[in-house]
């Protein structure tokens, strides 16, 4: 697909699970001469699940971090983010640390497409706990990656990863995105001029894939 968006960039819309990972992907964007036009917080694991219970605090702590003018958005369900998402008329929608399986007809909304961004080297660990269970397995570095997003979890073509992240003992999440984050952010500069281009990435071997499910009893606190 051509890139069409002119010289005012992409108009982006972003889901994500904290203040960090917004404003690492606030400032690749903006960078790269693109306009980030909505966060969307995840406050639940599930559509019209039960909120979070650190979510207020979550939220509390993202509005300090948002830009001046900036639309902080809390969907409860499919819908709700389906009309959100139409409403900002965006080129890209950027995900990271999002639960929710997002339907086609929601995929279909921003005209490029939707980016997600994975801490594995897929298609190693799929799914919503993959740092859970590179600790768990006694993996001694770990790696993140920006995919296109289709109607299943974490399948779609790679448009760039890196590996190496250390993993630590007594790893804490604020450690880890110490390392991670610049990681990211260098990987999303380079997907996202791949984006708007049109580039349709390189599919996985699924063959290879693995799957990080959430860990018994209860949901993980770090993903």
């Amino acid at each position: 697909m051509p890139n069409s968006h002119g010289a005012g960039g992409l108009r982006i819309a972003v889901i994500s699970s904290g203040p960090d990972e917004f404003s690492t992907i606030h400032t690749a964007c903006t960078r790269a001469g693109h306009t980030p036009v909505a966060y969307i917080y995840g406050r639940s694991l599930r559509p019209g699940g039960p909120t979070l219970s650190d979510a207020g605090e979550t939220t509390a702590a993202i509005l300090d971090a948002v830009p001046t003018g900036m639309d902080l958005l809390l969907p409860g369900g499919i819908d709700g983010l389906a009309r959100m998402l139409e409403s900002y008329n965006i080129d890209l929608l950027i995900v990271f640390g999002f639960a929710w399986k997002l339907p086609p007809d929601v995929l279909a909304i921003p005209r490029l497409g939707a980016l997600n961004i994975h801490v594995s080297m897929l298609p190693k660990y799929r799914g919503p706990a993959p740092l859970l269970w590179a600790i768990r397995n006694g993996d001694r570095t770990g790696g993140a990656t920006v995919h296109w997003m289709d109607e299943n979890f974490d399948t779609g073509n790679i448009l760039a990863q890196q590996d190496g992240i250390p993993l630590v003992e007594d790893i804490t999440w604020s450690a880890y995105c110490d390392e991670a984050l610049p990681v990211i952010h260098d990987l999303l500069d380079k997907s996202l001029a791949l984006a708007a281009a049109g580039t349709p990435g390189t599919p996985q071997d699924h063959s290879a894939a693995t799957y990080a499910g959430f860990m018994e009893p209860g949901p993980p606190s770090v993903s």
